[in-house]
This record gives structure tokens, C-alpha cells and sequence, in this order.
């Protein structure tokens, strides 16, 4: 596993707060941006933190399963 391997765009995550945040609960989530270019070579650094509203598909992180 190689640990030094990030996928976050340049800048992220920056965990700002918006304007319309009145709970000011910033950015815990997180969105692949789909890039312009998927033939580009940096295609999956694509992250952005986002503010956590609204309906959204998601992936979650666990434990791996183990089968007998």
C-alpha cells in the first residue's frame, strides 16, 4: 500500500466555510470531481471536500470482510 499516495486537487482539502453554512459545520465531505479530460494524466487526483447537504451516492469505509 503505498501511504504517500493522495488524490486530492490542488488546494484540498481547504474545509472552507460558505456563506449559507449557518451551522458553520464546513466541508466532511467528499466529492470526485469528474475531470474535463479522463485521458489526462493527474484524471484521478479529483477530490474536493464539500459541505455535507443534500442527497448524495457514497462510499463508506469498514472493515474488510472475511469469508470462510
Amino acid at each position: 500500500m503505498d501511504r504517500d499516495l493522495i488524490y486530492w486537487m490542488p488546494g484540498e482539502p481547504n474545509n472552507v466555510i460558505t456563506s449559507w453554512d449557518i451551522d458553520n459545520a464546513g466541508q466532511d465531505c467528499v466529492a470526485i470531481v469528474p475531470p474535463a479530460d479522463i485521458e489526462a494524466e493527474d484524471w484521478l487526483n479529483t477530490w474536493d471536500d464539500i459541505v455535507c447537504v443534500g442527497e448524495r451516492n457514497y462510499i463508506c469505509e469498514t472493515m474488510a470482510l472475511s469469508l470462510p
